[in-house]
């Protein structure tokens, strides 16, 4: 019996260790800036989850936004030339604290590989905002991509500052 008992434990170890168990847990597909060895982004790297991040498939991006000295009225985003995904504008939102902030408008121009979104009433200094992009469709070739983040107060100059940039990992 006890040599019964120790090929039981050799296959489950290796079915284990193979993969083959019934249940797949549930994990977020990309997340964070990660370690940034090289590159000029390295000092203003943003965090972000991807609940996909599989190439050619629909994703929802949370793009973070670190504390910022001035109220955010509105935030400017690129993306580069490479990128070939697509946005909704009717799926963007912005949070504060896991509470929405009522958007003005919100846009995106592929053309200029933008996305605009004009905020209804600021986001207050020093808290955390997080970008909400659903109903994304990911790029057909999947690759590393930085999206630039900008933001604009009214109680400041006019003018983009920029905030940081994403490193989104596409697989």
């Amino acid at each position: 019996m006890p040599f019964m008992h120790h090929k039981t434990t050799i296959f489950l170890a290796i079915a284990l260790g193979l993969g083959l168990t019934g249940g797949v847990a549930p994990t977020l597909a990309q997340s964070n800036a990660g370690f940034i060895i090289f590159g000029k982004i390295r000092d203003n790297a943003l965090d972000y989850t991807l609940d996909n991040g599989a190439s050619n498939q629909v994703d929802r991006y949370s793009l973070f936004i670190k504390p910022q000295k001035l109220p955010i009225n509105e935030i400017f985003i690129t993306y580069p030339e490479g990128f070939e995904g697509q946005f909704d504008p009717k799926s963007m939102a912005v949070e504060v604290g896991g509470r929405p902030v009522p958007l003005e408008s919100s846009k995106w121009n592929p053309g200029n590989r933008t996305v605009e979104l004009v905020l209804k009433e600021a986001i207050p200094v020093d808290r955390t905002a997080t970008v909400v992009l659903s109903n994304v469709r990911n790029p057909f070739f999947g690759g590393l991509f930085q999206f630039d983040a900008r933001i604009r107060s009214i109680t400041d100059l006019p003018v983009l500052r920029y905030v940081g940039s994403w490193m989104i990992g596409i697989d």
